[in-house]
């Protein structure tokens, strides 16, 4: 059992396999192959072919992939508070950060 494990966490690794399969299913979804994504969105296709078995891909890669699939809404939610939060909640936080 490893420390995300213990801790009852996805690792880093787990996390980003899980990414990398949403996406590999919302572009076969799109009906667009790895090749066609690759022309579409100028992004070489073995970096396509790497993130989708390994999740490793880098920040500005992946946006413009979620670019050519028209997926750039689903960036807006990544490190977005939740709106359900508590008054006390919100003063907490702020108040770590000072």
């Amino acid at each position: 059992m490893d420390m995300y494990e213990l801790l009852g966490k996805d690792s880093p690794e787990k996390i980003r396999k899980g990414v990398a399969e949403k996406f590999k299913m919302c572009r076969k979804i799109k009906h667009i192959s790895q090749i066609e994504l690759a022309k579409k969105s100028m992004v070489k296709y073995g970096t396509i072919r790497h993130f989708e078995q390994t999740g490793k891909i880098s920040l500005t890669s992946l946006i413009f992939l979620a670019e050519a699939l028209d997926m750039m809404d689903d960036f807006k939610l990544l490190f977005n508070p939740t709106k359900h939060r508590t008054r006390e909640d919100m003063i907490n936080e702020i108040n770590r950060h000072k």
